[in-house]
C-alpha cells in the first residue's frame, strides 16, 4: 500500500537553490618541434541538490532484514546476503512527500583527457587521446536514464531500499574512451587520414525483486552497482 500525488506533496520553506563548484585545468607542452602533449580536465561537485523526501514514512519506519541474493549466475556457491529494509505495517499508506534538499553524498564528476601529436616527418602526423570520466551520484535502483541521473527528481529518497547501493555511475557516464588518428599529405594538395575511436558501454546493473511487508522491492546488489 503506497500513495503518491500532488495533494501529498509540500515544499520546504527553506528550500535552497542548487549550486555547483567546478575547477578546470589545462596544460600543453611541445617537445622540440615533433611532439605535442596536452593534458586537460575538470572536477565538479554539486551542492544542495533537490529531491522528494518521504516525510510521512521516515527512515525510522523500517527495520533491517537480510535477504539471500542469488548472484550473477544463479549458482549456489555465489549466493550473497543483502541488507534491505522492511517497512512497519502501521506506516503503510502514510506516505507524504516534501520537496527539499536531502542530506546525502554530493554528486561529483571528474574528467581528464591526455592528447598527443607526433610529427615524425614533415608530411605525416599521428596522434591519440585517452579520456576517463568518473561520476559519483545518488541514483535510483534502475537502469533507466531518468532514474540514474543526479539531476532528476527521481525516487532515490522515497525509501531506504532505494538508497541501497545508490551511489553509482550515472546512465550517460562513459568511464573510458580512447581515440587514435593518423594523417599524411597526399598529392595535389590533399590529405588522407584515418581515425579509430573506442567508447566503453553504458553503465547498467543486475537488479532483483524481493517481497517484503510493503510489497515487491527492487534493489541492486552491492557488488553490481
Amino acid at each position: 500500500l503506497k500513495r503518491f500525488g500532488a495533494d501529498l506533496v509540500e515544499v520546504d520553506p527553506d528550500l535552497k537553490r542548487p549550486k555547483t563548484d567546478e575547477l578546470s585545468i589545462g596544460m600543453e607542452k611541445w617537445f622540440g618541434q615533433a611532439v605535442r602533449v596536452e593534458l586537460a580536465g575538470f572536477a565538479r561537485r554539486e551542492r544542495d541538490r533537490i529531491g522528494f523526501v518521504n516525510v510521512g514514512v521516515p527512515d525510522s519506519s523500517y527495520r533491517p532484514v537480510s535477504v539471500v541474493d542469488p548472484g550473477n549466475d544463479l549458482l549456489p556457491g555465489e549466493y550473497n546476503t543483502v541488507l534491505l529494509w522492511d517497512q512497519d505495517p502501521a506506516t503503510l499508506g502514510k506516505d507524504r512527500y516534501r520537496l527539499t534538499n536531502p542530506v546525502g553524498p554530493d554528486p561529483f564528476a571528474g574528467f581528464a583527457v591526455i592528447t598527443f601529436d607526433v610529427h615524425p616527418i614533415s608530411w605525416a602526423t599521428i596522434g591519440g587521446a585517452f579520456t576517463t570520466h568518473a561520476v559519483q551520484a545518488m541514483t535510483g535502483p534502475s537502469n533507466d536514464p531518468l532514474d540514474r541521473d543526479a539531476g532528476v527528481l527521481g525516487i532515490t529518497w522515497d525509501n531506504l531500499n532505494n538508497r541501497t547501493s545508490a551511489v553509482a555511475r550515472t546512465s550517460y557516464d562513459r568511464a573510458f574512451t580512447a581515440k587514435a588518428w593518423g594523417m599524411v599529405k597526399a598529392p595535389w594538395g590533399t590529405r588522407a587520414g584515418v581515425v579509430a575511436r573506442y567508447w566503453d558501454g553504458r553503465p547498467f546493473a543486475r537488479r532483483n525483486w524481493v517481497n517484503l511487508t510493503q510489497g515487491p522491492v527492487l534493489y541492486i546488489p552491492n557488488d553490481n552497482a
